[in-house]
């Protein structure tokens, strides 16, 4: 058994002119048989090999050194990048969580073949298409993050990948329609992020894409705005640590399209114990029942949020310099709807539900509920970057959180203010979909109906709809009943849903005594409410 690395290995402690030119050119023939690639990459590898004698990693700069004027420095770099590619070397000095792009070594599987002379065991390129130009694409990006190609060079090598667009995620980046250098810094950043697992820090994108000092500023003031095309075509994502370092990275929507990853499928639970998810799978679809001032508003929400519309508008907002956030209000008494509507908007549009639960978010210790709000809209930011679509944050009886600002010195309405102040801080850049339910709309604050995109008044259903609710919940009643019970009797959806389990209940258990159109016009009138004009909402 033969084993290369070691033979090769031993030539490092020969001193210059003490190796058998005749034996070492034996040796090459046999290792290139061996490794089955072309005299660069034997050259490369065997040089790799003869430095392990004295260190397990090499700068791709002593190579280049070592095998002059064999090689000049160009084809090393072409030789190291192919050798990344086949899997034989990796970069970094110490393994692939350093920072040294400068430095390759033996990949493991390279080891073990070297050692064992066993051709099963030799490193095997990715084995698929997407996979296989991911790597091309890498080992490019580090040649380029290690100057060893220009910029131009970059720029040139990107316009040419963007051409393989049957790849999914060269499409997704097609698709954005940046500018030349714009799509050059996404596909370095991102790339490098998805192989290396972890993100660029931003003073290395200046320093890399820029040539001049105006050049810096000006990327430098378009990486930091968030609505910036990079950022708001969700190729890259921007983080700042408590030390106040920028990283970029890729935007969780490419990434997963990079790694083949279903972004829906690997749901993100709410860390914050102020907010339940509902996967809107589990919601049981509803039929809703409008009064015809109400109807053309809840359409016009339902189609905004379709993600096809909502993708424009936001499109939209950010050539204007908007935050891209849809904010809307249901408005309307006990009884009609409001937070079904919210749960079929859910379903309709394919967006998680994530309620918001006010007695979860106070805290009986001063500064806690401060944190918790925020946490809740962190929190909220954090699942939308792991969704195929945004889920939509549901604040039910919003009025407990969204009231208005006191001017009483006391602990509670500082902490309360306090709340005030960062939801209106955090409506103001919201991004995302929120849907606010109250009975009291006159109780919000002024300053919050200034951030509310779309106001929904839900009132009670108006007689034409308690007609049409009395028809879908009770078939069997006949129509002239239904039209005598719709008019001189004021109900809600949710009013006759009660009657409806109380009335299955007895028939179940056989206490019905009387006809269905007397036991409900009994109930209603028991109810002795008035008529306030609105919608209603049934089950189907």
């Amino acid at each position: 058994m033969r084993n290369w690395l070691s033979e090769f290995s031993r030539n490092s402690k020969t001193p210059p002119g003490k190796i058998d030119p005749h034996t070492l050119r034996n040796a090459l023939i046999e290792f290139k048989a061996f490794i089955r690639l072309n005299d660069s990459c034997t050259a490369v590898l065997y040089a790799c090999c003869m430095h392990r004698g004295k260190k397990e990693h090499v700068s791709i700069g002593e190579l280049s050194a070592f095998l002059e004027p064999l090689l000049h420095h160009r084809d090393v770099v072409l030789a190291v990048e192919s050798l990344v590619i086949h899997g034989f070397l990796l970069y970094g000095s110490e393994g692939p969580f350093t920072n040294y792009y400068n430095h390759v070594y033996l990949s493991p599987a390279a080891e073990t073949a070297l050692r064992t002379s066993d051709k099963k065991a030799l490193p095997t390129e990715p084995n698929n298409d997407a996979d296989h130009m991911l790597m091309i694409i890498y080992a490019r990006a580090v040649s380029f993050r290690n100057r060893s190609i220009g910029l131009k060079d970059w720029i040139h090598f990107t316009e040419e990948i963007i051409q393989l667009r049957e790849l999914p995620f060269i499409q997704h980046l097609y698709r954005a329609k940046l500018s030349k250098k714009h799509r050059a810094i996404a596909l370095f950043t991102g790339v490098l992020h998805q192989i290396d697992q972890h993100r660029l820090e931003q003073s290395t994108l200046l320093q890399l894409f820029c040539n001049s000092a105006l050049e810096l500023a000006r990327l430098n003031i378009e990486l930091q705005n968030t609505f910036h095309p990079l950022f708001a075509k969700e190729l890259l994502e921007r983080f700042t640590n408590e030390h106040g370092l920028v990283r970029i990275g890729a935007h969780s929507s490419w990434s997963a399209i990079i790694h083949h990853v279903d972004n829906h499928v690997q749901q993100v639970r709410p860390e914050s114990p102020a907010l339940q998810l509902f996967d809107h799978q589990t919601i049981h679809p509803k039929t809703l029942f409008y009064n015809p001032d109400t109807k053309t508003k809840v359409l016009q929400l339902q189609k905004i949020l379709m993600p096809s519309n909502l993708r424009k508008f936001e499109k939209l907002m950010v050539k204007n310099g908007e935050p891209t956030g849809i904010i809307s209000l249901l408005s309307g008494g006990p009884g009609t709807g409001k937070t079904e509507l919210a749960k079929q908007l859910a379903l309709e549009t394919g967006r998680d539900l994530l309620v918001f639960d006010v007695t979860q978010q106070r805290n009986m210790y001063f500064g806690e509920t401060e944190k918790a709000i925020k946490h809740v809209f962190d929190d909220y930011r954090r699942i939308c970057k792991h969704s195929k679509h945004a889920p939509i944050l549901f604040f039910n009886e919003g009025d407990a959180v969204f009231n208005n600002r006191s001017d009483l010195k006391s602990n509670t309405s500082q902490t309360e203010n306090s709340v005030q102040t960062i939801l209106l801080q955090e409506m103001e850049i919201f991004q995302g979909i929120m849907i606010i339910t109250t009975n009291r709309p006159a109780s919000f604050d002024p300053a919050f109906e200034r951030r509310i995109l779309l106001h929904i008044p839900i009132l009670d259903p108006v007689a034409e709809v308690r007609l049409a609710l009395v028809r879908h919940l009770f078939p069997s009643i006949a129509d002239v009943d239904a039209k005598r019970i719709a008019e001189n009797y004021a109900f809600t959806a949710a009013q006759l849903g009660v009657f409806r389990k109380q009335w299955e209940l007895e028939t179940i258990i056989r206490l019905r005594r009387e006809k269905l159109e007397v036991a409900l016009e009994n109930f209603l009138k028991g109810i002795n409410q008035k008529p306030r004009h609105a919608i209603g909402f049934v089950a189907a």
